[in-house]
């Protein structure tokens, strides 16, 4: 691929990008516009109906709605107009035999007016409020008596909007075809011809012809080169002119001479200029070697603050202290290139964390008690002072190890500090990479103390997720410890799974709250020895949708909230709220579904006896596929197998 095609490929594809996000965004631009001013006729159109609907009604010309509906029916935009219960009812309706019937996915506006888009359709829903004029015919418990709804055709403004993108696509399209056209055009005259001439030049001097010259016009930089180039030839060839006369003097001369003193003579010159060859050559080599060592140190220095940057961008993403500390020591020597780094924190008089990476093995357990401070750290420590050993090797050939340390400072206060250590020859270690390390224990000491905010402000809240839960198990004397007992098995079961600690976490929460939906249920109906009847269990169904409605304010509870509306879903789609399957119900849901039914049946109810624990799993082992995800319930087999004492440490009896 020649020059002139990249250059006018790039151009065109550039273009050609331009176009196509110009386009969508004034097609999404122009439809919004019509949709907005759609709504707007709509909501005046609806104004006006709901006030003709309430003076009809407050005249007590209630028989006279249907014909009203029957004529906004006649405006040839206006698709529905009906009147609906608060349930979603249709109680009247401008279209013949539409009452009685119920509007799929019907939800009641909370406040005032409401319009909602369906495609090619705007639907325009208004609230009739309870007044005290209706108090006499309606009561006066009910907030509202229905919903006056407007459909409204919003097709031919859509129609409008493709037309007139079409037309622009198409104009735009023109435009890049002319555009790419004077490019070819222009790169053709402006580049590629002199590029050929110069490339034809350059053919007749490797053939020998040193007369060749270019004819370039103009004053751009292409036709400076072709003059250079000409005064390159003429160079060149006045020089072989004059090496040719040298030449023939040379001969002249050596004819006149005696052979010995000539051979001499050139001899010497010749050990004279190998001579300075040799100079010449151990120069170039010394600065070679120079320029070779500066521009790997300007790399390892570009990378190290590349990777700093990249460092500091992932620690302010991470909340677990523990996973942070790691990241830095690991960070910090693989940049610094040592063999051994250790990291050492304590918080307040809390349990200091000492964490050790090595090179070639990685992180050495800490909870074995191989890690301990030596004498550089805990001089570091007390003191607070940097800590820079590179001594290379001592007297009598003995190693001296590298040490390169830095204390971690927050608010002024020593809370630990970073000791990195290289071979017996550390020679690379420099100054410069102590700078690095106090810019990347900068970095860590931010990152931690968020980390440290983010779990007192976990702790906090979970303090009181704690309390709600006990104020729920207070009102049902069967599920007393219930919540506890899922989100520990539940939480074992997910670290089986292998889920990260964002999501451990979520489980978690969802795990203790899965139940806070029926906190809004009566506690005789949640202790109610009989069966319960139709309207009873539909109340109990509905606690998933209460616990999600109790927790919506809370903005950073989406994952909880959503894990707790759907595990009382199954794996074949016949569970609630809303019979969604398979792998629409998140991962969590369905290990919170596996658990909580499996600590159900363990556990007396007011309608029967709790199971025993081999009933009880081989309930849930029939439950695979249907109720359960079957990899969950595998997966929930197996970990008990691995560890059998784990019925008891969660409190089941096994005998």
């Amino acid at each position: 691929m020649n020059v002139r095609t990249k250059i006018i490929g790039a151009t065109v594809l550039i273009l050609a990008i331009c176009l196509v996000g110009t386009s969508v965004f004034m097609a999404r631009l122009a439809e919004q516009r019509m949709v907005t001013a759609n709504s707007s006729h709509l909501s005046s159109l609806g104004g006006v109906a709901q006030r003709e609907f309430e003076s009809l009604m407050k005249g007590g010309h209630a028989y006279r709605v249907q014909d009203l509906l029957e004529n906004m029916l006649k405006t040839p935009v206006i698709t529905s107009a009906r009147i609906l219960s608060t349930k979603g009812i249709i109680m009247r309706s401008g279209t013949p035999g539409e009452a009685g019937q119920k509007v799929p996915l019907f939800k009641m506006p909370d406040e005032g007016p409401k319009t909602i888009r369906q495609q090619s359709t705007l639907t325009h829903l208004i609230p009739i409020k309870n007044r005290s004029e209706c108090f006499a015919c309606h009561g006066e418990i009910a907030k509202h008596l229905g919903v006056l709804e407007l459909g409204y055709d919003i097709s031919p403004g859509i129609e409008e909007v493709v037309s007139t993108n079409r037309f622009l696509l198409m104009a735009g399209l023109l435009t890049l075809t002319i555009v790419a056209g004077t490019l070819i055009v222009t790169i053709t005259r402006v580049v590629s011809y002199p590029v050929e001439l110069f490339s034809d030049c350059m053919k007749s001097v490797r053939e020998g012809s040193l007369n060749t010259n270019i004819s370039l016009r103009g004053r751009d930089e292409i036709a400076r080169l072709g003059q250079s180039f000409n005064t390159m030839m003429d160079e060149v060839k006045a020089l072989y002119d004059r090496t040719l006369k040298k030449e023939r003097d040379i001969s002249r001369v050596k004819a006149e001479l005696d052979h010995k003193v000539m051979l001499e003579e050139l001899n010497t010159q010749l050990q004279h200029k190998v001579k300075e060859v040799e100079s010449a050559n151990k120069a170039v080599l010394s600065l070679s070697k120079e320029l070779k060592h500066k521009n790997v140190e300007l790399e390892r220095m570009v990378d190290r603050l590349k990777r700093i940057n990249e460092v500091g961008s992932v620690l302010t993403s991470i909340i677990n202290h523990e996973e942070l500390l790691k990241i830095i020591i690991k960070t910090a020597s693989e940049t610094l290139r040592v063999l051994k780094g250790t990291i050492h924190v304590q918080k307040g008089t809390g349990k200091p964390i000492t964490i050790a990476y090595r090179a070639n093995t990685g992180f050495v357990d800490t909870d074995s008690g191989s890690v301990e401070l030596d004498s550089h750290f805990q001089e570091m420590l007390r003191d607070g002072k940097q800590v820079f050993q590179n001594e290379g090797a001592a007297s009598g050939g003995t190693a001296k190890k590298t040490v390169l340390g830095v204390p971690l400072r927050m608010k002024g206060q020593i809370i630990g500090g970073i000791l990195l250590e290289e071979s017996a020859d550390g020679s690379h270690i420099t100054h410069d990479d102590l700078e690095v390390l106090e810019t990347m224990s900068n970095q860590a000491v931010v990152a931690l103390e968020n980390a440290w905010l983010y779990e007192t402000v976990k702790s906090n809240y979970f303090g009181t997720i704690q309390s709600l839960v006990n104020a729920l198990e207070a009102s049902d004397r069967y599920t007393k410890g219930h919540s506890e007992r899922v989100r520990f098995l539940g939480m074992e079961l997910a670290r089986y799974l292998g889920l990260d600690y964002r999501e451990l976490e979520v489980l978690e929460h969802a795990a203790i709250l899965h139940d806070i939906g029926k906190i809004g249920i009566d506690s005789t109906i949640l202790n109610k020895e009989d069966e319960l009847t139709n309207t009873e269990f539909s109340l109990i169904r509905a606690h998933p949708i209460i616990g999600d409605e109790i927790l919506g304010p809370i903005g950073t509870l989406e994952g909880v909230r959503t894990t707790i509306l759907q595990h009382h879903e199954r794996y074949d789609g016949k569970g609630y709220p809303y019979g969604i399957s398979g792998e629409e119900i998140t991962t969590k849901a369905r290990i919170l579904a596996v658990i909580d039914t499996f600590d159900a049946m363990l556990t007396d109810r007011p309608y029967r006896k709790a199971l025993s624990l081999e009933q009880a799993l081989d309930e849930v082992k029939k439950g695979s596929g249907t109720q359960f995800d079957p990899a969950v319930v595998s997966a929930f087999f197996q970990m008990i197998k691995e560890n059998e004492e784990l019925m008891e440490t969660t409190g089941y009896t096994t005998s």
